[in-house]
């Protein structure tokens, strides 16, 4: 019997010390590793990034109107803008800046005081602006990092991946001006028109840096005349510039591959950066209802009947081609794009198009919600009434 303990006993060691080894041995892999990303991507690691890592917070989401879906209440006033940054839910109104993560935590709350409050967004910084009016201010996840009152009117602020800032004014002698703002927020460009309106710009980085501007201006007819500019850092002259005549641009956007998404009120062109059209499509301006680019996908909606509830929906890739073009059955209140996920709300209804199986999943909801922000993986949050929820798409 002594024996068969003693046996035992030292099984029992063996394997002990063989877990040892192996937590050790885990352990310095873990090492490994973090030293490995440290010295990689030393310039990427911040305080903030790990805060943030930190705090976050993996909720599954639950089907639409489940009692079960995560329920993040917010306080704000009837002018409140929501968006996300970061899975972070962003709301603004004239009088505050408010953050709040995917399990209803309060972060940021900064007083402001804005007559038309703005927000754009970016992967490390998200702005606020007051459209019209000259002051604008930088977050990142946990504070208000930097504000400043322009001269002129600030018409757009949109921040780059690679986290340069665009500023689009005014300055004496001419109608807009673009300000380009690096990384570490110093003034590195601007560019001049003494004759066209800026109406919209956006940022695509890669090896090279390229700047899209939206402008139209009045041709001799007195009629619209809009232009595509891009233009590359660090170069003096414009890239390239493509005219329209008789159309209002109303947004560029670059998709991930650097072709630009340009919406006008009568049409969707997909342009490459030297300014050849790769595909158009054309619509009335009556009919147009919503638009969103993002990463390889724009999606379209249009209104081509008077009556009824019927709307046409478009999605075309990043070169140009029609990837679905469908007729959807509901008032469209929302559109949003993600990676993987097209999200149309309507009334009581909610419709979800994976951008793989490009087959229209339709939702009936519990209620008419006001907003909807597609996450990718089949996930959304859905805003109704000071509430944003956490709910499966699939």
């Amino acid at each position: 019997m002594q024996a068969s303990d003693e046996k035992n006993l030292n099984g029992y060691d063996r394997k002990a010390s063989v877990l040892k080894k192996l937590k050790f041995t885990t352990l310095a892999i873990l090492i490994l590793v973090l030293l490995f990303f440290f010295l990689g991507y030393r310039e990427d690691i911040t305080i903030e990034n790990i805060r943030y890592l930190l705090k976050y917070v993996d909720i599954s989401p639950a089907e639409i109107g489940s009692a079960d879906a995560q329920v993040i209440p917010f306080e704000a006033d009837s002018s409140a803008i929501t968006t996300l940054f970061r899975s972070d839910l962003v709301v603004v109104d004239k009088d505050e800046v408010s953050t709040y993560d995917m399990s209803a935590k309060k972060g940021i709350s900064d007083t402001v005081s804005l007559a038309s409050p703005t927000v754009s967004t970016g992967k490390k910084y998200f702005a606020v602006f007051d459209m019209g009016d000259n002051y604008y201010a930088l977050y990142n996840s946990f504070s208000k990092i930097y504000e400043e009152t322009t001269p002129y009117a600030i018409w757009d602020v949109v921040i780059g991946d690679n986290s340069e800032v665009l500023i689009v004014t005014a300055e004496k002698g001419y109608r807009s001006v673009l300000k380009v703002y690096n990384s570490e927020l110093e003034n590195k460009m601007n560019w001049f028109t003494p004759d066209k309106y800026i109406v919209s710009a956006d940022i695509f980085s890669s090896r090279d840096t390229f700047y899209s501007v939206g402008c139209v201006r009045n041709n001799e007819n007195g009629d619209f005349l809009s232009s595509l500019v891009v233009l590359k850092a660090g170069a003096e002259e414009v890239f390239s510039n493509l005219e329209i005549a008789s159309e209002l641009i109303l947004k560029t956007d670059f998709f991930s591959n650097g072709n630009i998404a340009v919406l006008t009120d009568k049409a969707v062109r997909v342009v490459d950066l030297t300014g050849k059209v790769l595909s158009e499509t054309r619509f009335s301006s009556e009919s147009l209802r919503l638009f969103e680019t993002e990463g390889e996908w724009s999606a379209l909606v249009l209104n081509e009947n008077s009556i009824g509830t019927e709307h046409r929906l478009i999605i075309l890739d990043q070169t140009g081609n029609t990837s679905m073009d469908t007729v959807i059955d509901t008032d469209v209140r929302d559109l949003s794009v993600s990676e993987s996920d097209v999200v149309i709300l309507g009334t009581q209804k909610l419709i979800s198009i994976s951008t793989d199986k490009r087959e229209p999943v339709i939702h009936t909801t519990d209620r008419s919600y006001e907003k909807a922000f597609a996450l990718g993986d089949s996930k959304a949050v859905l805003i109704y009434d000071n509430n944003a929820y956490v709910v499966s798409v699939e």
